[in-house]
This record gives C-alpha cells, structure tokens and sequence, in this order.
C-alpha cells in the first residue's frame, strides 16, 4: 500500500505538471481507496471531495464511480455501513451507465454487500451479491470469485454453510491480495465468536490483525483489536 500510494501521489504530480487534469482526478481518486484503507481520513476526504466536484462540473462518470466508491470504502471502515452503502450505491448505478463493471477494476461489490449487510438490509444485500456473482463469473478473477464466497457467508443463516463459504473465500483468494485475506479472517473470526467458537476466533482475528497492522490499514486493524478484545484477548498495542 505505501508504494501504491507513492506512485498514485507521483500520478497526481505528473498530470499537474503535464496539464492532464483529468488524470488527475482518476489519480486522486484511485488514491483515496489506499488512504480510506489506511485511515488516512483527511487527506482522503480532500481527495474525493476534489474528484467529485470536477467530475460532476465536467460530467466524468467513470472518475464518479471511483471517487464514490472510495468514500463508501472509507465510511464503512469507519464503522458507518448505512452512510457507507448509500455512497456505494451511487456507485454503482452510475457504473451501470458508463459500462465500468470489471469487479477487480472498481471493487464496490463486495463493500456496497457487507454495508448493506451490516446496515440491517439483507434483502438488498442479497440482490446486490447476485449482480456482483455475476460481473465476477464474467470476469473469471479469482479475487472477484472469493469476494462472492465472504459475501455469502455474510448473507447465509446457517452457520455450518457460513463456515464452509468463508473457507472456500480463504482458499480462493490471491495471496498477492493480503488486505482481502485479512479481512475474509476478520468476518470469519466475528462470526466464530458470536456462535461461541472462541479459540478458532481468536486464532482468525489474530491473523487478520496481524496483516493489517503490517499494511498499516488502521481502521481494519481496530475493529480486529475489538474483536479480540470481545474473544478475551488483549491485543498489543502496535503502533501504525
């Protein structure tokens, strides 16, 4: 993440002093995800709120759909899944407009079903798994196909079928994308300790605390914290 996030502020530079401004906008955009990611709050606001008021001054949908998508992404790390799921469903139906729909370009997918999921709206939830079941299928990325595995276990009332789909999401993951693995543990070891499994929780929230605190992604690596402190585990203090 800080390398990406390095070549996204080189971006940015680079299309100033070009006189791409336009490309300035993905760039910032696109950068905003990385630093929600890290809870880099201010400096991502000041991103989106850039890219949204130029794309929507010169009508850029595509620079809508990433900057949107970003601000969901930075709310429901937030902990606010129903402001979060608005923004994301901005998102997506103006991807639907502009034929931006590869999962692995713009991962609103699986953010816009665990917003929705934690907002209290498994209904919508469960529509928006079945568009995104179907982008992913198109697209054969095996990150887009595990994503679908995580969000069906968000979704599914049977806590048997939970625990096989969150091992099929670890299984299918890319291990190039350690964010989506950790946060596959971190939905799995919740899940685990609100049926009582508390060692099998404890060692999932751990392993997901531990990748997030070596991305530096603050927000992830808190609610982790949280849940190992709810498990009765006292997580070091790591500082990001």
């Amino acid at each position: 993440w800080p390398q990406a996030l390095s070549l996204s502020e080189e971006s940015i530079a680079l299309a100033e002093q070009t006189g791409q401004v336009v490309l300035g906008w993905y760039a910032r955009a696109v950068a905003a995800r990385g630093l929600a990611g890290q809870g880099e709050h201010q400096r991502c606001q000041s991103y989106i709120d850039h890219a949204l008021s130029a794309a929507r001054a010169h009508g850029y949908k595509a620079v809508l759909v990433f900057a949107l998508a970003a601000q969901g992404f930075l709310e429901l790390g937030m902990g606010n899944p129903a402001t979060a799921a608005a923004q994301l469903r901005e998102a997506n139906d103006i991807s639907r407009s502009c034929s931006l729909r590869d999962p692995a370009a713009v991962p609103l997918g699986p953010d816009l079903i665990e917003a929705l999921v934690r907002a209290g709206d498994p209904d919508a939830a469960t529509a928006a798994l079945e568009e995104h079941r179907e982008l992913a299928q198109q697209s054969g990325s095996r990150w887009a196909l595990a994503t679908i595995a995580r969000c069906q276990a968000l979704l599914t009332d049977d806590p048997q079928k939970a625990d096989t789909h969150f091992a099929s999401a670890i299984d299918l993951h890319p291990v190039e994308v350690p964010f989506d693995i950790a946060r596959t543990q971190l939905c799995w070891g919740e899940h685990l300790r609100r049926r009582r499994n508390i060692t099998a929780s404890r060692e999932l929230l751990q392993q997901a605390l531990t990748s997030f605190v070596q991305l530096g992604a603050r927000p992830w690596a808190d609610r982790a914290s949280a849940e190992l402190r709810a498990a009765g585990v006292r997580p070091p203090t790591v500082p990001l």
